[in-house]
């Protein structure tokens, strides 16, 4: 089969968040276990009020129904798994909330997903500042440590990172 690759330029927009052959799951407000899952079969840039992208996703159904979603209302099919185990977590917290005092319980989450944050990391003896967007995140308690460790992902990464709320902040627009 020919490969075909076809150049972006365009002045303002970033590039798209996924492209053909991803496999991707359409967010709901079920459980994400039971979101909806299909292949990305094209893409389109649309220039209203704001730049923004379009991606019709064919969904596994028997009849192979074809829907356009935005990039807010999709994720990568691979995380369906860590975002099921967080909904859990947070149904386990407010369920723990409505029987306890609050401080009785883990806190809620400072971050949510597809929020940008600015994380500063370790590799090795060198400190770097970078960007990601929240994936998931889960709360960890151990005997020297309890808080949130948040999944990240951005451009540059190959996978998500995992790292614990202190070592983030909330990410302005102008950066």
């Amino acid at each position: 089969m020919p490969i075909m690759a076809i150049e972006f330029n365009h002045p303002q927009a970033s590039p798209p968040k996924y492209t053909i052959g991803d496999r991707v799951a359409i967010t709901d407000n079920c459980p994400p276990k039971d979101w909806l899952v299909g292949k990305v079969i094209g893409l389109s840039l649309e220039e209203n009020d704001e730049i923004r992208w379009w991606y019709s996703v064919r969904l596994n159904s028997p009849t192979g129904f074809t829907e356009e979603y935005q990039d807010q209302d999709i994720v990568p099919e691979t995380i369906i798994s860590m975002l099921q185990a967080q909904w859990q977590q947070g149904e386990a917290i407010w369920d723990c909330q409505s029987r306890n005092s609050a401080s009785d319980c883990p806190p809620l989450p400072k971050f949510t997903s597809g929020m940008r944050l600015k994380f500063r990391a370790e590799t090795g003896c060198n400190l770097f500042e970078d960007f990601g967007e929240v994936i998931g995140s889960r709360y960890e308690q151990t005997s020297n440590w309890s808080g949130w460790v948040y999944q990240l992902v951005n451009q540059d990464l190959s996978q998500p990172i995992e790292i614990g709320e202190t070592w983030l902040e909330l990410a302005t627009q102008e950066e």
